[in-house]
């Protein structure tokens, strides 16, 4: 190598000369790769930050997912309580009201009246 610049051959241009054309385009084609191959890189880098933050947007959504599901099996919960207490006053009432009309209660036809 050292003979070369000895000679006067100016980093390498004589290489590039000696080289066929076809050889020159196949080592462009090379060096094009290498920034693609960069880039690619680059790309990887930026997916893996994506998908971390689509990992963390992930957890955030089960996360609320999970919350949403607890506080809807309380609202579940508490509607089959109050369906209970509903149906149970519903038949109290009624059962007041027969007990009322099978005593001969006679109020009624007075306060009708």
């Amino acid at each position: 190598m050292s003979a070369e610049t000895e000679a006067g051959a100016p980093d390498g241009s004589r290489f590039w000369e000696e080289m066929p054309p076809v050889q020159r385009a196949e080592c462009h084609d090379l060096r094009g790769l290498r920034a693609r191959l960069r880039n690619l890189a680059a790309d990887d880098h930026q997916a893996r930050v994506d998908l971390r933050r689509l990992r963390a947007t992930l957890r955030l959504v089960r996360e609320g997912h999970r919350r949403l599901e607890e506080r809807l099996e309380q609202v579940v919960w508490s509607q089959n309580v109050s369906l209970i207490l509903h149906a149970a006053l519903a038949v109290f009432c009624c059962l007041s009201f027969c007990l009322h009309l099978s005593a001969g209660y006679s109020g009624w036809r007075t306060f009708i009246r």
